[in-house]
């Protein structure tokens, strides 16, 4: 059963235990959406939420860069990773009951290749080590290292954003499978508080709003 840290104490102590905190988040959502918010019905119709994505994603990892996080790009992964190399964490639209603890979730768009073999690792290491949570410093060991030794082989986190209504709804949450290239399985999720995003009344003129335009292009592609 999926482990559910609701909004306030509950998530703030996991964050916590994880050397996050929930500011770690809203300020890096809140720049997003403050940069997506520049784009126009002039801009080509992708553009907002391809500014969302690879900005909060940077965001972040600007957060939590001084507290010595790292970060990798590895297979067109854009990822932040811990100070101890134990976990990494990216950014990625969802559909579904984001921030809502009875909602079911899972990611908006087509993910290849090696964002699945990342997925595998979660499972793996969670079929390895079945008591109690999946804490930093387990690792699987690989036959072969990786391109880039130290991140493939650690579990990943997927920061899962959607926009509903005039709010950004968001949480931290840790995949244990994918299946038909969308993860929609978790050990754990950490909701997140909501961030207000107004809608946008020039691009509004042009287009007509639909909220899961801003999930993210829809291309098949490992960056997503």
């Amino acid at each position: 059963m999926t482990k559910v840290w609701r909004v306030g104490s509950e998530a703030d102590d996991r964050l916590a235990s994880l050397g996050l905190a929930a500011e770690d988040f809203a300020v890096s959502i809140e720049a997003a959406v403050s940069d997506a918010r520049t784009c126009t019905g002039l801009d080509a119709p992708s553009a907002r939420s391809f500014i969302f994505w690879t900005r909060l994603n940077r965001y972040f990892r600007e957060a939590v860069k001084p507290r010595e996080w790292g970060a990798t790009n590895a297979d067109q992964i854009l990822r932040a990773l811990s100070p101890n190399r134990d976990f990494a964490i990216t950014a990625v639209s969802g559909r579904g009951g984001i921030a809502d603890p009875n909602g079911k979730v899972r990611t908006k768009n087509p993910k290849g290749s090696a964002f699945a073999e990342l997925i595998k690792v979660n499972n793996r290491l969670l079929g390895r080590y079945v008591q109690g949570d999946l804490l930093p410093g387990l690792r699987l060991v690989r036959e072969e290292p990786s391109r880039e030794p130290g991140v493939q082989d650690i579990p990943l986190w997927i920061l899962l954003y959607r926009r509903v209504g005039e709010e950004l709804c968001a949480e931290l949450s840790l995949p244990t499978d994918i299946k038909c290239k969308s993860v929609e399985d978790w050990e754990e999720r950490v909701m997140l508080a909501s961030t207000p995003y107004p809608g946008d009344v020039d691009s509004l003129d042009i287009f007509r709003y639909d909220e899961d335009d801003d999930q993210g292009p829809d291309i098949a592609v490992d960056w997503l």
